[in-house]
């Protein structure tokens, strides 16, 4: 009488086995995803920025875009146009951004926080600080709403 037991116990492990495997290994979660998407973009801004050529930014900004930092006249330049002539201000003094880094993402909807950790080389003067980016979704595309350098 043991057997049955000890072949339904077999059947019962072949058969839950894959599933356990699966789940481990699951490529398809969307969280996972989106993060990857994320590190994606943000390597991209990184180069847009380091091509010399703030043009290269304007498709990770919102037409009502706002960048804030303390070396902003009145704090905050607002309008994409404003945030790109800032950015390119700073591209022209020789800034180079060395590493940039996702810390936490936060989604909610069509809104995402992004928190991250930034290195950036201005003349030979390192820079180590910290942005935080509010994104809204435009379509089908993520696109930067708020960023907010601290130093």
């Amino acid at each position: 009488m043991k057997t049955p037991r000890y072949i339904v116990l077999l059947i019962a492990i072949i058969m839950l086995t894959p599933s356990i495997c699966a789940q481990d290994n699951d490529d398809s979660d969307p969280s996972r995803f989106i993060a990857s998407m994320f590190r994606k973009k943000t390597e991209e801004w990184r180069q847009a920025y380091n091509s010399k050529d703030a043009q290269n930014l304007i498709q990770f900004y919102s037409e009502d875009a706002q960048y804030i930092a303390a070396d902003v006249p009145g704090l905050a330049a607002t309008g994409r146009v404003k945030v790109i002539s800032w950015l390119q201000k700073s591209i022209d003094e020789g800034s180079h951004m060395d590493s940039l880094e996702i810390l936490s993402l936060n989604i909610s909807d069509n809104l995402a926080t992004v928190y991250c950790r930034y290195q950036i080389s201005t003349k030979g003067v390192i820079t180590t600080g910290r942005n935080i980016m509010t994104l809204k979704k435009s379509g089908l595309k993520w696109v930067i709403y708020l960023h907010m350098v601290v130093e």
